[in-house]
């Protein structure tokens, strides 16, 4: 799967093969593949599974949520007949904010998952989740531990999704304004 893929890409830079636990790059991806199914089973692969999914499934829906709440929030504070009319600098801002409150609300997860990948990648085998949440909670503390590098995040996870959020509605509309133009 997906996940599969992303633990046999770890390592990659844009034109450079995987790299091995000794630090020394694999031949292809398949021989990544194969290294890590030797190394550490087929499960290998799979490692920070569960919380990229307990990740990913809050992350979709407080973005959604949050950008469609701003967009009817700005529609009523502007007295606007739809939503199609709000202008594209302030569908950007609500598509930014929420791409900010998710991704501050997830973001433990995600430090999880990197956590267990790397566990495995060096030979550690892979922790469960639920264990190395506890772990880095006793160990770094909450801001210090499970929010490391979250500011980073704050500057590219906003931008990308209110580009997303604005060109989806972008579109939507238009295809929304040819098909009832059509009809």
């Amino acid at each position: 799967g997906c996940v599969g893929v992303s633990r046999v890409v770890r390592g990659l830079t844009p034109c450079s093969p995987p790299l091995r636990r000794d630090g020394s790059r694999y031949a292809s991806m398949y021989a990544a593949g194969r290294g890590v199914v030797s190394a550490e089973g087929w499960r290998g692969l799979y490692s920070g599974v569960t919380p990229t999914l307990l990740g990913v499934m809050p992350y979709a829906g407080l973005s959604f949520c949050c950008f469609e709440t701003l967009k009817a929030g700005l529609k009523q504070r502007w007295n606007l007949a739809s939503d199609r009319e709000i202008p594209t600098g302030a569908r950007l801002t609500a598509g930014g904010v929420a791409g900010l409150i998710a991704q501050s609300a997830t973001y433990p997860l995600d430090i999880v998952r990197r956590r267990m990948q790397v566990a495995g990648h060096l030979g550690e085998g892979t922790p469960r989740w639920q264990d190395l949440m506890r772990q880095i909670l006793r160990q770094e503390g909450l801001l210090r531990g499970l929010y490391k590098g979250l500011s980073m995040n704050w500057v590219k996870s906003p931008i990308a999704i209110a580009v997303s959020f604005t060109v989806n509605d972008t579109l939507k509309n238009k295809l929304l304004g040819a098909h009832v133009g059509g009809s």
